[in-house]
């Protein structure tokens, strides 16, 4: 999140928001602003982390069983790691993974800034 103060005006402004991250910390909602300017690509709609994990997975089972491939376009930092941590946690029944290197080179800046995640991510 970036805060502004601009003489007695407080704008806040973020990208993508979650509380259910399996790797960062929730975000600070402890502060006060005149403006807030936040990411709307889900506007009204309330997902379940574990549904739409669950939904994901299936997907694969389901793609790899017909002997298919699964490509996920993912912005190469956050959502692929956090993709990474779902695959790793259900290894024995996914079928092999591939992640561009730009993915790779995320998952480095995440633990070398490993200040960023939740106690136990790296």
């Amino acid at each position: 999140m970036v805060h502004l103060q601009v003489g007695d005006r407080r704008l806040v402004y973020t990208a993508d928001v979650t509380f259910e991250s399996r790797l960062l910390d929730d975000p600070d909602t402890d502060f006060d602003a005149d403006v807030m300017i936040l990411d709307g690509s889900y506007g009204t709609r309330v997902f379940s982390r574990d549904q739409a994990e669950a939904a994901l997975l299936a997907t694969i089972r389901e793609m790899a069983a017909q002997g298919g491939s699964v490509l996920l376009p993912v912005p190469r930092m956050g959502r692929s790691q956090e993709m990474l941590l779902l695959f790793a946690e259900h290894a024995a029944e996914m079928p092999p993974v591939y992640v561009e290197e730009g993915v790779r080179d995320a998952v480095e800046t995440l633990l070398k800034y490993s200040t960023w995640l939740r106690p136990g991510a790296a």
